[in-house]
């Protein structure tokens, strides 16, 4: 699989839409397999078989007597579907300098279906000096911070012009329409580019769900001598169109959900209103329902093995957790003093500063 792409890649990259067509109806190629055997054949199909504005980007960068080439960047491959990306490169010289214009063409499969094309981003335009020359190098530089080899990935992305440097995190997702892209902070936090303040980013999958995380954020004094851990945490989930933000408490509920506590800023403490054993769900899901009728806060029924500071073997029934004791004792009076109810930290915060 490695050679074949090797070698497609490493053919000519073919922007005349008829001879990219001709090419692959004589070399008999089914289209899902395009990206993987004949990849230099997508822009000349995506100049006549993509919309008006892919087609349009396209053929601005395959203008004649350029210098093209197309590099592979994301992939994901499922039996379901299909995501590719391609870095499609105009290179050419002006004076001492070599100037490049590129953009991001992806490509989704879907077995039996034809291929659909997008563009994922149009990169800045980069700038090579050549020789003793004295432009300004201008270029784009990516990390990947999580997800490698998963259909999302967190990225850093960095454009550089000379010494001066504008940085941000990036979401990119595979879907059956190819690869998208959303920046999620902009700029990016310290903590990303010199070890300094601000917090980390981290990605937690369930049920094949895929949930960012902002998390053990801290503050670095400005002489670098002294660390102070910041409370609160992020959660982004993807709601069928973009990347939704959750923070405080609801945030701090959907990670006790999924037993995630490692990747929450602030502790959290839960209001008990019920308990039984795991065996016994049912009648506690059920018990849960005629007590949510009394009350507006969502309940969740939770493992108590999830959380380090309770005795495994039981299932709870609580609103999402809260920051602090006091705050979880405050709306213990809305419950009225019923007994069994009660308050119980089910873990301490990880400090942001160790971590």
């Amino acid at each position: 699989m490695i050679a074949l792409l090797g070698a497609a890649l490493a053919a000519p990259v073919i922007c005349e839409p008829e001879r990219a067509a001709r090419l692959l109806e004589d070399a008999r190629i089914a289209p899902d397999r395009v990206p993987v055997t004949q990849p230099n054949l997508l822009p000349g199909l995506a100049r006549d078989r993509a919309d008006g504005d892919v087609a349009e980007l396209v053929d601005g960068l395959c203008s004649e007597g350029a210098a093209l080439s197309l590099a592979p960047a994301e992939r994901w491959e499922t039996a379901s579907y299909s995501a590719y990306s391609f870095v499609l490169t105009r290179s050419r010289t002006e004076g001492c300098r070599l100037m490049q214009d590129a953009a991001v063409l992806t490509v989704g499969v879907t077995p039996g279906e034809g291929l659909r094309y997008g563009v994922r981003a149009r990169l800045p335009p980069s700038v090579t000096p050549i020789g003793d020359c004295e432009a300004t190098a201008a270029y784009r530089q990516e990390e990947v911070l999580d997800g490698l080899g998963s259909p999302v990935r967190l990225v850093l992305v960095t454009d550089w012009e000379g010494e001066v440097s504008r940085a941000r995190v990036v979401v990119r997702r595979a879907t059956p329409q190819g690869w998208t892209e959303a920046v999620l902070i902009d700029p990016a936090p310290p903590r990303l580019l010199d070890g300094g303040g601000g917090p980390r980013l981290s990605l937690t999958e369930a049920d094949g769900e895929t949930w960012i995380v902002a998390h053990a954020d801290r503050e670095i004094t400005p002489d670098g001598t002294a660390c102070e851990a910041r409370p609160g945490q992020t959660v982004w989930r993807w709601d069928g169109e973009a990347w939704e933000a959750l923070r405080g408490r609801a945030a701090l509920g959907r990670l006790a959900d999924r037993g995630a506590w490692r990747l929450a800023g602030d502790d959290g403490w839960f209001l008990i209103l019920a308990q039984d054993i795991e065996q016994d769900r049912e009648l506690l899901e059920a018990r849960m329902r005629r007590m949510q009728r009394r009350h507006d806060d969502p309940l969740s029924v939770r493992e108590s093995a999830s959380f380090p500071g309770m005795n495994a073997g039981f299932l709870i029934v609580s609103p999402d957790p809260w920051p602090t004791r006091e705050e979880a004792e405050a709306a213990r009076g809305a419950w009225g003093r019923r007994t069994g109810v009660y308050v119980k930290r089910g873990w301490e915060a990880l400090d942001g500063c160790t971590r």
